[in-house]
């Protein structure tokens, strides 16, 4: 027995699935089939016609069809249109179909079968009508098609590309649909001697004098394993295969589904010059590469791409191609050959007035920008400049690039520090255009996911929320739906839902254990949130870990580098190495006093700075600049900055021993700390607020009934502070909570309160042991 090889050839439109599709359109027309089975039966050859088009929102990878996979869909249909009979009429179905399939014995009984199939067709309505008039009831076809029809049109198509088949490609049709068969030869080969009535088969794949026994020793010459086949030929249509690619990088660009093992064989047996004739085949290598991180072979993949599109004379590719070339090197931080690549791509836009094209090149040039400012260019003046081109020109070419426009714009406010106002004026200028009768959906995603965005760096947990969840709703693309999880699990992980924020992260894996990139940004995520866990349960060892994993890899997402070094200050600081997250601070700070898009990050770093001054032996240093980052965070609308500031300087001004100007701040900011969603930040503002209270209390000389009220706040508010580090894990700031209840109950002489206090400060400092044995 030798072993087959396999030879995929291209035919222009024919291939061995569609005389599947013929025949069972024969059997429709000839009404020799139940009419229950009329229903699935048709379902199944519409979806076989159509095949995958990339407006389908599948998120499957479809492959050539199969004699197994087309019986298997007819089965499918059946037990969907009837659970009780389906099985019966698929049975029967599929014993017409085998009959009518092998009772093909050569290449010219299928041309036969071809010129047979005109009989189905008709040129109008009147003409059918005459014509079955015209001849016996027993002699006519139960239904005609016309040739303008869905399934009319197919059969002429059918027919004309089967005709001009060139005399070798006949030859090989008939020896690919000779092993497209085989797979339902032990099938046929049970059957064939139950006698099938065929006196309404009009189209004569049987005859009443057929000779059965002669079937059966024409079975037994054709073989049965393919082992036995020495060459085995694969026709494939060109058109199909063309749709089936497209459809592919539908999916792999949306889904980021896999190419299926079946078609990438296939693929992988075409050869070189019918690999030329469909130059999406690269394009999907090219997208596989970029996903599995592969440089080199999307590289090569992208050229191979754009060079069989340019010898096609599609000149009007090549500033996409150059698009492309761009987000090829930017995927792999070669930031100046992107540079180089988006350059000449707005040059040959331009000079081709394709103004749609240019808009979305300077779309992309702004996001690509905006985590790299300091990367030199002769584009535009500014991003200001650019922004003002994009909102005044885009509207022209597209909504959702118009859209685009506003969203970008209200990136670049948000990152400035600019007004909460402006920002919700263009963040609703891109949300109307975006829903737009001829806006894209994409648009609006992006637009939800950068409100998200928005309301959660204000402070707004519960908006925040509420976009991921319109987001993920609408998304289909599985980078954003990967991005969107991350934000949320950053809210919930902020409301202090620690758990289910590792939960969500964890369940993203699945969707991309596939995409290196996109894996990269998930770990990145997870390792701040674990880092940033670690630092508040005091497992600094395990923060320092984390850390260290997340400054081995290469960030160029500002917030992402922002986080890093923010945290490693914080870790220096809960060590108590002030000098070295002093180092950190103003390193940081100094760069970000020269960008204006990184405001943000600028006041982050800047209360830490004033939190490390406070700590010092003259924490007076720090009272000036924690209220001019308060009023700065204050006019960007960084609420949450604001508050924490506010806390900071209540901490300042207690340590100078300003005790009432302390209470007076403190009591002013109550409501704002009482609506506050961020949990660390709310039970850190009420184990502040407690201990300004217990200072004034063990100074201030007031009635027995204001002590009982000023008591009352203080239990209060600290059950809540130590409530809300509980469940995060806080443990020195709950020991700082009972230390300060340990002192008020000492100063009132509260039995009760002080035995609770100290039983609960050894299970906490037992739980800090604990915490630091397992570290290591």
């Amino acid at each position: 027995m030798e072993q087959s090889s396999t030879k995929v050839v291209l035919t222009p439109s024919f291939a061995p699935y569609k005389i599947v599709l013929l025949t069972l359109i024969a059997a429709y027309c000839a009404g020799i089939l139940p009419k229950k089975t009329h229903r699935p039966l048709l379902t199944t050859i519409v979806k076989y016609i159509e095949r995958p088009s990339i407006y389908h929102d599948t998120e499957s990878s479809v492959n050539v069809p199969t004699l197994d996979e087309i019986l298997r869909n007819i089965k499918e249909s059946c037990l969907k249109a009837d659970p009780v009979e389906g099985v019966s009429y698929a049975h029967d179905i599929e014993q017409r179909l085998l009959h009518a399939l092998w009772s093909l014995k050569s290449l010219d009984s299928l041309h036969s079968f071809i010129n047979r199939a005109r009989s189905m067709l008709t040129k109008n309505l009147k003409d059918a009508s005459l014509f079955m008039n015209s001849k016996p009831a027993g002699s006519v076809p139960k239904y005609l098609l016309t040739r303008s029809s869905f399934l009319g049109n197919f059969v002429t198509t059918c027919i004309a590309s089967f005709e001009t088949l060139e005399f070798d490609k006949s030859e090989l049709l008939w020896t690919s649909f000779v092993n497209f068969r085989i797979s339902s030869k032990s099938k046929w080969v049970k059957k064939h001697a139950e006698r099938i009535p065929d006196v309404h088969d009009f189209f004569g794949t049987a005859d009443k004098d057929d000779d059965f026994s002669q079937l059966k020793s024409v079975f037994n010459y054709l073989p049965l394993n393919e082992n036995e086949i020495r060459e085995e030929i694969v026709l494939v249509s060109q058109e199909d295969l063309s749709k089936l690619l497209d459809h592919q990088v539908h999916i792999l660009e949306t889904y980021g589904t896999p190419t299926s093992p079946e078609l990438r064989r296939t693929l992988a047996l075409m050869t070189q010059a019918e690999t030329g004739k469909l130059p999406s085949i690269h394009y999907i290598k090219y997208l596989e590469s970029l996903r599995s991180a592969d440089y080199e072979g999307a590289f090569y993949s992208l050229h191979r791409y754009f060079d069989y599109m340019m010898s096609n004379r599609r000149t009007v590719f090549y500033h996409y191609a150059l698009l492309c070339l761009a987000t090829l090197h930017a995927a792999f931080d070669c930031e100046q050959e992107a540079i180089r690549a988006i350059e000449e791509s707005i040059s040959v836009a331009r000079e081709n007035k394709d103004y749609t094209c240019l808009n979305f090149v300077l779309s992309w040039l702004f996001n690509f920008m905006k985590d790299r400012p300091t990367i030199k260019h002769d584009f535009y003046l500014s991003n200001t400049h650019l922004l003002q081109f994009l909102k005044t020109n885009s509207g022209l070419t597209s909504s959702s690039l118009h859209s685009t426009a506003y969203q970008s714009e209200a990136t670049q406010i948000m990152m400035e520090g600019g007004s909460t106002s402006s920002v919700l004026e263009s963040l609703t200028k891109a949300a109307h255009i975006s829903l737009s009768e001829d806006s894209s959906l994409v648009s609006f995603i992006s637009y939800c996911a950068l409100a998200s965005a928005f309301w959660f760096r204000v402070g707004n947990y519960d908006l925040a929320k509420a976009y991921c969840e319109i987001s993920l709703e609408s998304s289909t693309s599985i980078s954003q739906k990967v991005s969107i999880f991350i934000r949320k699990a950053s809210v919930e992980y902020s409301l202090g839902n620690v758990e289910e924020a590792f939960i969500i992260l964890e369940k993203q894996k699945s969707l991309v254990c596939s995409d290196l990139r996109l894996s990269k940004e998930l770990v990145s995520h997870k390792l701040i949130l674990l880092s940033r866990q670690c630092i508040r349960s005091s497992r600094c060892r395990m923060a320092k870990y984390y850390l260290e994993k997340l400054e081995a890899q290469h960030h160029v997402n500002i917030d992402i580098e922002s986080e890093l070094q923010y945290l490693t200050a914080c870790l220096h600081l809960r060590l108590g190495n002030l000098q070295l997250a002093f180092d950190i601070v103003s390193k940081q700070t100094s760069t970000y006093a020269r960008k204006a898009s990184n405001k943000f990050w600028f006041l982050k770093f800047s209360l830490l700075h004033c939190e490390i001054m406070s700590q010092s032996s003259t924490p007076a240093r720090a009272f000036s600049s924690t209220i001019k980052c308060i009023q700065s965070a204050s006019k960007s609308g960084f609420t949450l900055v604001v508050l924490e500031g506010v806390l900071k300087l209540a901490d300042i001004l207690m340590k100078l021993n300003k005790l009432e100007d302390a209470r007076g701040l403190l009591s002013d900011c109550i409501p704002y700390f009482e609506q506050l969603s961020d949990l660390a930040l709310k039970s850190k503002a009420y184990q502040v607020i407690a201990e300004g209270l217990i200072s004034l209390f063990k100074t201030e000389d007031i009635d027995r009934k204001k002590k009982i009220q000023q008591l009352t706040k203080i239990v209060d508010h600290l059950e809540k502070s130590i409530d809300g580090f509980k469940k995060l894990s806080m443990f020195q700031e709950i020991k700082k909570c009972l230390e300060l209840q340990i002192s008020i109950g000492k100063k009132i002489n509260h039995e009760e309160m002080l035995n609770h206090a100290q039983s609960s400060l050894v299970s906490i400092d037992l739980k800090i042991k604990e915490e630091l044995a397992i570290q290591n």
